[in-house]
C-alpha cells in the first residue's frame, strides 16, 4: 500500500509532469527541501541558466573644446566618477491597477484553506508551462478564497516579477510580510523587486532580512552584488557633498570692513576732502559736560594739538553737527566717502552731505 489516496497520487503525477517539462522548477525557493531530498538520493540537479551580462556601451567621445576653455574642461573631468557597470535586471516600473486580495477578516475554513492550496498548486503547475497570466488568475483566486495566507500572496508576487511587474509584486509581498513578518520569502522577493526599480538601499536591507530568515546560495550572491552597489551610492554621496561644500566656500565673498577708529566707532576722517588734517573722530567718548575740552584723557590742553580743541568745540556745540553724526543713514554715507573719496560725485545733490561738509570746512578755516 502506497499510504497515499488517488486524489494525492494524481497531483504527484501532475507535479512531476511539470518538472519533467520544466526542470528549472527546482531551483524554486519553495522546493528547496525537494532538491535536497534528491541530492541525497544521488540525484543531480540541473544547473540554474545565468543571463548573460550585457557589455557597456561605450561613452560618447566629446568635441574638442577651445584652447581657452580646456583648463576648465579638465578640472570637471577629474571631478567624475567612473560609471558604473550597467544593471541587467533592471526593469521599467509598471502601473497597473492592484489586483484582487480578498477580505483579510474573513474566516477560513479547513476546507477553504485546502481549495486555496489546491489553486496555487494548479499556479504552480501553469507556471511551469509558461502561462504566467493563467498563474496568476489561480492564485488571485486561491487569495479570494484564503486572504490570510501570506504564501499566496509571496507567490503571486514572483510571478509577477517574473512577469516584469516589480511594483505589483512589491505590493504583494508588504501584504504577505503584513500577514506573517517571520517568512523569509516576501522580503527576498521585494528585494528583487527594488533591485530591478535600482532602490539599492531598500533591496539590501530586504534580502539581509530574508537571510537572516532562511540563508541559501544564490540570495547569498544577489546579497554581495547589492553590498557593492549600496557602497557606491554612499561614497558618490559623501564625494557630491564634499564637492558643494568645497564650491559653497569659494563662492562666499571676503568681507572687508573699513578700518575703524581706536575709539570703536567712526573710521578715520583724516582723508576725507574739505576736513584733511583732522584726527580721529571714532566715537568720542565722554565727552559731555566738559568745558574747554580739559577733562578728557589724552586730549586736553596739554595734549591736543593746537588749533583742534577750538574745532572740538565748535563741533559738539552744533546741534546739526551732533544730529548728523547720531543718524545711522548720515554715518554710513559719511564712512563710505572716507573708505573712497571718489564717492563724493554721488552726494553732490545730498544737501545735507553738502551742508555737513561746508561746516567742517568752516571750523578748520
Amino acid at each position: 500500500m502506497s499510504g497515499l489516496s488517488p486524489q494525492k497520487l494524481k497531483e504527484l503525477h501532475v507535479f512531476i509532469d511539470a518538472v519533467r517539462a520544466n526542470p528549472q522548477l527546482l531551483h524554486l525557493e519553495e522546493l528547496a527541501f525537494f532538491r535536497h531530498y534528491i541530492e541525497e538520493l544521488g540525484g543531480k540537479i540541473p544547473p540554474k541558466p545565468e543571463k548573460p551580462k550585457e557589455k557597456p556601451k561605450p561613452e560618447a567621445v566629446p568635441k574638442e573644446e577651445e584652447e581657452e576653455d580646456l583648463p576648465e574642461l579638465v578640472e570637471e573631468t577629474q571631478e567624475q566618477e567612473e560609471p558604473d557597470e550597467p544593471d541587467p535586471e533592471l526593469l521599467s516600473p509598471d502601473q497597473d491597477a492592484p489586483l484582487e486580495t480578498g477580505d483579510p477578516n474573513k474566516e477560513v475554513s479547513d476546507e477553504a484553506g485546502e481549495q486555496a492550496a489546491s489553486k496555487r498548486r494548479e499556479a504552480m503547475q501553469a507556471q511551469g508551462e509558461g502561462n504566467l497570466d493563467e498563474s496568476v488568475k489561480l492564485l488571485t483566486e486561491a487569495i479570494k478564497i484564503n486572504p490570510r495566507s501570506g504564501i499566496l500572496y509571496a507567490s503571486r508576487a514572483q510571478i509577477l516579477l517574473e512577469m516584469k511587474k516589480p511594483n505589483a509584486a512589491i505590493r504583494d509581498c508588504d501584504a504577505a510580510i503584513k500577514i506573517n513578518p517571520d517568512t523569509a520569502k516576501p522580503y527576498k522577493v521585494r528585494g528583487k523587486a527594488h533591485r530591478a526599480l535600482a532602490h539599492y538601499e531598500q533591496a539590501l536591507r530586504d534580502i539581509q532580512l530574508g537571510q537572516k530568515l532562511d540563508w541559501d546560495e544564490s540570495t547569498h550572491k544577489l546579497e554581495a552584488f547589492l553590498k557593492e552597489r549600496v557602497a557606491k551610492i554612499v561614497e558618490k554621496k559623501k564625494k557630491k557633498e564634499e564637492r558643494e561644500k568645497k564650491k559653497s566656500q569659494q563662492s562666499k565673498p571676503s568681507s572687508s570692513k573699513p578700518q575703524e577708529s581706536e575709539f570703536g566707532g567712526m573710521p578715520d576722517m583724516g582723508g576725507m576732502p574739505g576736513m584733511g588734517g583732522m584726527p580721529n573722530m571714532g566715537g568720542m567718548p565722554n565727552m559731555g559736560g566738559m568745558p574747554g575740552m580739559g577733562g578728557m584723557p589724552g586730549m586736553g590742553r596739554g595734549g591736543m594739538p593746537a588749533g583742534y580743541e577750538n574745532i572740538m568745540n565748535q563741533l559738539f556745540s552744533d546741534p546739526e553737527m551732533v544730529a548728523a553724526m547720531n543718524d545711522p543713514d548720515m554715518m554710513n554715507k559719511l564712512t563710505q566717502l572716507m573708505s573712497d573719496p571718489s564717492k563724493m560725485s554721488q552726494y553732490q545733490d545730498d544737501p545735507k552731505i553738502q551742508k555737513l561738509l561746508n561746516k567742517f570746512a568752516k571750523m578748520r578755516s
